[in-house]
């Protein structure tokens, strides 16, 4: 069967009264028939004014399926421009890059796409520039045929069909590739944060949002002084504790961001220095997270040693020595237990021995007051 711009495609197209120009297509695209297949092995060359004035094997002569039904898409003048759409992105200047060609809509093959191709799109959707590009369906799979491959834009093209490609409908793809963007109207100002899956609010697995798309951190080089900086932009007094190995689960979607490495006094992770946007060599099972200080509110006074853990999951602790104060303008010190002073503290309890630590959020009692808050378990605290 022919695959594109047919001589038979011409015929049926003029017969029909439109322009000569169009599509067609083959294996059912519109849907199986019914009853008999009349032509076969038409072999048109194009002058011919009806479809049954070109060869073919005979009236009812076939070897053939409903599942090969043939069908066109005619119009009635050429078509400068193959308009463009994006679909099923979180907000409408994000999704898969859909093409319309000859009243049919399709999808672009995510081999040798690039933040060229993406500018071309985003241009041509009437968007000022490109934040990313995407491959292998980041925004889902789409349907029907896959009509433009190997697009390789240098970025100065008004419209996506001007860019060198393989040709409509030639490729070697399949939906599990389809291109997307994200486009831009203005550069953002600060990438927003949330924490997710932690059991409490100031905990959890670090997801920046870059245009629009929520994605994950990886924990190469992620420390106390990142963690800082997220817990200072979330509205915290500061960070307990860095997470690294997906500590609060694994997140889905892009990763964001790599070998982050603040100072931790900056006022936004977006502007401590990183990998770039969404370059990483780093897996899900990577991803970063954080503990929170509470708020000013939330702290409490501490009067003397006797704090006691009332249970760290059936497993009690014993053999405290120290208590890490962590307060309003003070540095982080170890003191003695037996030389605090009233609070109020937020701190983190540590044992004699400072390896093996584990990390929970666990219920204790001071004085018969219950409340929750942040300490180290070691090995040795274990019976």
């Amino acid at each position: 069967m022919c695959i594109l711009f047919c001589a038979w495609t011409q015929v049926v197209c003029r017969q029909l009264g439109y322009n000569e120009t169009g599509r067609s297509f083959t294996n059912a695209f519109f849907g199986q028939g019914t009853g008999p297949i009349w032509m076969n092995n038409v072999a048109c060359n194009g002058s011919e004014s009806s479809l049954d004035q070109c060869p073919f094997s005979g009236w009812g002569i076939y070897n053939c399926g409903h599942y090969q039904d043939a069908g066109v898409v005619c119009q009635d003048s050429v078509q400068r421009v193959a308009p463009l759409r994006l679909v099923e992105g979180a907000t409408p200047n994000s999704g898969r890059v859909e093409v319309q060609y000859y009243g049919v809509w399709g999808t672009v093959c995510g081999h040798s796409w690039d933040i060229n191709d993406a500018t071309v799109v985003c241009r041509q959707l009437g968007y000022n520039g490109t934040a990313r590009s995407f491959t292998n369906a980041i925004f889902g799979q789409g349907t029907g045929p896959i009509w433009m491959n190997n697009v390789a834009c240098n970025g100065s093209e008004s419209s996506l069909d001007q860019c060198p490609f393989s040709g409509w409908g030639i490729n070697n793809c399949a939906h599990i590739e389809d291109a997307g963007v994200v486009c831009q109207d203005s550069e953002p100002t600060v990438a927003p944060l949330r924490l997710v899956g932690g059991s409490t609010p100031n905990s959890g697995r670090v997801e920046v949002q870059y245009y629009g798309v929520w994605g994950t951190v990886c924990d190469d080089s992620w420390d106390i002084n990142d963690a800082t900086v997220v817990c200072r932009q979330l509205g915290y007094n500061g960070a307990a504790r860095s997470f690294t190995n997906a500590f609060f689960g694994q997140g889905n979607g892009t990763i964001w961001m790599d070998d982050v490495t603040c100072s931790g006094s900056e006022p936004s992770l977006d502007q401590c220095p990183f990998s770039g946007w969404g370059i990483n060599n780093c897996a899900h099972y990577e991803d970063a997270g954080v503990m929170c200080l509470g708020s000013r509110e939330s702290r409490f006074s501490f009067w003397d040693s006797s704090v006691r853990i009332k249970q760290a999951k059936g497993v009690h602790m014993h053999a405290i020595t120290s208590v890490r104060l962590i307060a309003p303008m003070c540095t982080m010190r170890d003191t003695p237990a037996e030389k605090l002073q009233a609070g109020p503290y937020d701190f983190v309890i540590s044992g004699m021995d400072e390896t093996a630590i584990e990390t929970n959020m666990e219920e204790m009692t001071y004085r018969g007051s219950s409340f929750l808050m942040f300490f180290k378990r070691t090995a040795k605290q274990k019976r």
